[in-house]
This record gives structure tokens, C-alpha cells and sequence, in this order.
């Protein structure tokens, strides 16, 4: 015979079955689709709200420690002579039950995966946004620099400042005024240019996060813990192995990345430079034998003879005019005489 589920359990699991159902119509659990997307903008909350909401989570949890645990309610002791020897249930619980239906709401005490919007922080700037920072800095960088290019053409003192120093916060203001900066921005930077930008810059992140997925073993939920979380070190380490950077990009980016973290212990571009300079040297090699398949053993391949063009057009256009020249002479004297 089965083991009965209790109703509060089973309700619980078909709420869970169809948010389940409800993510995987909707790809809320892609998250290449979630950062490359525009995020609706959230309500912000007040502060009354706020101030009610933590009110009543404060009332919960006073009421929760008033309440006596359901084993000392639901269990007494009963013996003629006060020995712990026979337990019976009793109703007491009917009233807990009762007490808690009272309630204006139920207080959930199991994890939410995944999780709920008003759960996580929404990013006040978006992709766009941030693409549009990074290629205005560099084409500002480029267009005010007239020093000599440096990595990857860019200015020397341009990829310096670039690479040694993270991109400044969108929030950042400047005294300049805000018309003038947008129609330079605009000059410098158009729509449907920021656009394309925008598409490039989502599909390869896209690819990166599924070389990502395609890196990460497929395990059992229960050996989920046991994976090391994936940090800046792995994602460059896994876009080198598959030679989706170069090593020049992925120096760059590791420079940047050690001014926040620290030094990394990571020997990536190392990698990436020796599997580019061994490919180099067999592209090389086997340069000289692409169409080695199409010469047969024991027979060298012959050139075609040249084909000599007589000039004969020549000769006769030089005889033809020495022709004319005679006929227009005997005409000359032929006319005097």
C-alpha cells in the first residue's frame, strides 16, 4: 500500500509542478535570455508600505514564539499515578488550528526556486545601456588620442587606461550639459549603430554561457553541492580552451579583472598563446601538402608547354603600309610628268 501524502504537502507540490511548467513555456530559467532582455520596470515600493510590511512580519514572529510547539500541545501525560508511561493524542490542535486560520496570511516556510521577481535586485541599467558606455568611451578615447595605435589598434595610452582600470558607473554625472552631450553622442555613436552593437554583444554572450553549460558536468541534484561555483578564473579558462578569445583580449580582460579580486593564479593566456603558435606552425607544415592528394606516386606532374604566337599580323600591316607609301609616289610622279 502507498504512503498516503498529506494534503498541505501535495498541495505544495502542484503548485511547484505548474511554476515549473509555467518557467519552461516562458524560458525564465534561460538566463542568457534574462540579461540580454529589457527587464520591466518594478513599482517602487513606499515607505508606508514598507513600514506595514515589516510590521506584520514582526507580529508573525512575536505570535510564532507566544504559541506553544505543536509535540507539548498535542501530547499529555496521562497515568493514574503521574508516571510518563502511556501518551495520548488529544484535540488541542483543532484549536491551534483554528487560532492560525485567523490569520490574514499563511507564512511560507520552504525556499522558493527560483526565485521571485520581488526577490531578486533588478539592474537599474540595462545591456544597451551598458554597451553604449563601453563603445562611447572608446570612440571618444580613439577620436581625442592622435598617439600611435596600440593592442588590437587601439591607442597606446587609450588601451592603457582601458585595461588598467574598470568602466566608470553609468550613474556618474558631469557638469557638462545634457543636450550638448547627447547630440555628441549621437554624432559619435548612432541608434542603429548602438543596436547592432547591442545584438552582437548578447549572441556572444550567449555563446559564452553556453560554453559554459557544455563545460559543466551533468550530475544528479544531490552532487550539485559538490561542484566548485564557477568564478571570472573558470569563465576565462573555459573561453580559452575553446579558443573563443585570443590571448591579447583575455590578458586584457584578466588585468582588469586582478584590480578588483586580486592576483589570479590562472595560467589561461599562457595556454592560449602556446595553442595558437603550435597551430601556426602546423598550418605552415601542412600548407605545402593541401593538394598533395591529386599527384599520383611515381609521376612528377609536367608543366604545360607555352604556346608561341607568331607575329605575322605585324608583318603584314608593315608590308601593307610600305605597299601604300609606293602606290602614292608612282601617283606623284605620274601627276607631274
Amino acid at each position: 500500500m502507498s504512503k498516503r501524502v498529506p494534503a498541505a504537502l501535495h498541495t505544495e507540490l502542484t503548485e511547484y509542478s505548474a511554476l515549473l511548467r509555467a518557467l519552461h513555456t516562458s524560458s525564465n530559467l534561460d538566463l542568457a535570455t534574462q540579461l540580454t532582455h529589457a527587464v520591466p520596470a518594478c513599482r517602487p515600493i513606499s515607505p508606508d508600505e514598507a513600514r506595514e510590511e515589516g510590521t506584520e512580519e514582526d507580529e508573525d514572529e512575536d505570535e510564532d514564539e507566544r504559541l506553544p510547539s505543536a509535540s507539548a500541545s498535542h501530547e499529555i501525560l496521562l497515568d493514574g499515578e503521574g508516571s510518563p508511561r502511556k501518551r495520548k493524542r488529544t484535540g488541542g490542535g483543532e484549536t491551534g488550528a483554528k487560532t492560525k486560520a485567523k490569520k490574514g496570511r499563511v507564512r511560507d516556510t520552504w525556499t522558493r526556486w527560483p526565485l521571485l521577481a520581488g526577490d531578486v535586485h533588478v539592474p537599474e541599467w540595462g545591456l544597451e545601456d551598458e554597451v553604449k558606455l563601453l563603445a562611447l568611451q572608446v570612440l571618444k578615447a580613439l577620436s581625442g588620442s592622435t598617439s600611435t595605435p596600440g593592442v588590437s589598434g587601439f591607442p597606446a595610452t587609450a588601451a592603457e587606461d582601458l585595461s588598467s582600470s574598470p568602466p566608470p558607473s553609468p550613474a556618474m554625472g558631469t557638469d557638462v550639459d545634457v543636450d550638448d552631450g547627447e547630440e555628441e553622442e549621437e554624432e559619435l555613436l548612432s541608434q542603429p549603430s548602438l543596436r547592432a552593437l547591442t545584438v552582437s554583444s548578447a549572441t556572444h554572450l550567449a555563446q559564452i554561457f553556453a560554453l559554459l553549460v557544455a563545460h559543466v558536468p551533468a550530475t544528479e541534484k544531490s552532487m550539485q553541492n559538490r561542484i566548485h561555483p564557477i568564478g571570472w578564473e573558470t569563465v576565462l579558462d573555459v573561453a580559452g580552451a575553446y579558443q573563443f578569445f585570443d590571448a591579447a583580449a583575455i590578458e586584457r580582460v584578466q588585468r582588469r579583472m586582478e584590480v578588483i579580486y586580486g592576483p589570479s593564479r590562472s595560467h589561461v593566456v599562457h595556454r592560449v598563446q602556446s595553442t595558437f603558435l603550435a597551430q601556426q606552425r602546423l598550418d605552415e607544415l601542412s600548407a605545402r601538402y593541401e593538394l598533395s592528394y591529386l599527384t599520383l606516386p611515381g609521376y612528377e606532374a609536367e608543366s604545360p608547354p607555352r604556346h608561341k604566337y607568331s607575329r605575322g599580323p605585324y608583318k603584314k600591316r608593315k608590308t601593307m603600309a610600305a605597299k601604300e607609301r609606293v602606290s602614292s609616289e608612282n601617283l606623284d610622279k605620274m601627276a607631274k610628268g
